[in-house]
């Protein structure tokens, strides 16, 4: 972590613009998707490994969010 901020130690503090709740963050995130993605800008890569740890990646729709779902 960085000892600055807490938030990650890769450089990258600049891409959580400064917001503690991630909710908060994705819904910016997903804004500025909306704004200057012409095609799909709800289209997300869901990433997960089977039990041999062998990868796969697909693109998916989000169709929405649902904050009852998340525990923070």
């Amino acid at each position: 972590m960085n000892q600055k901020n807490g938030k990650n130690s890769l450089g990258l503090d600049l891409c959580f613009e400064e917001h503690d709740n991630p909710i908060d963050l994705f819904k910016n995130w997903f804004k500025k998707a909306e704004e200057t993605e012409i095609n799909d800008p709800n289209a997300v890569a869901l990433g997960t490994a089977d039990q041999k740890k062998q990868p796969s990646v697909r693109m998916v729709l989000l169709k929405g969010l649902s904050l009852s779902l998340i525990h923070i």
